[in-house]
């Protein structure tokens, strides 16, 4: 599984999409990092209506944002699979950008 060992090597990789639900569309993110010898993942979701109010609300807080952080790749697996119910290989290296500091 190309995923694991980008994982694995520290690489920070990611997924965008458009979810729907209840025929409202949100910019869904999700992003993974080996940190410090732990895991970090990352999710953000936005009405995409709101998208376009993003650069004036850069400085506040997002509810939507949130990072955790597990002790093994099994674990980060088991919240893909359980909780995100998204397949990891779907992930890929992020190309001169990133979607979360892995230092907080």
């Amino acid at each position: 599984m190309k995923s694991i060992q980008w994982i694995l090597a520290g690489k920070q990789i990611g997924y965008e999409e458009i979810r729907k639900k209840n025929d409202i569309e949100f910019y869904f993110a999700v992003a993974v990092q080996k940190w410090k010898g732990k895991y970090k993942i990352f999710t953000s979701k936005i009405e995409e209506n709101l998208l376009s109010f993003l650069d004036e609300c850069i400085d506040k807080e997002d509810e939507t944002d949130k990072v955790i952080q597990v002790d093994t790749i099994e674990d980060v697996l088991e919240y893909f699979n359980e909780m995100l119910h998204i397949d990891i290989e779907k992930l890929h290296p992020l190309k001169g950008q990133k979607l979360f500091n892995p230092r907080f």
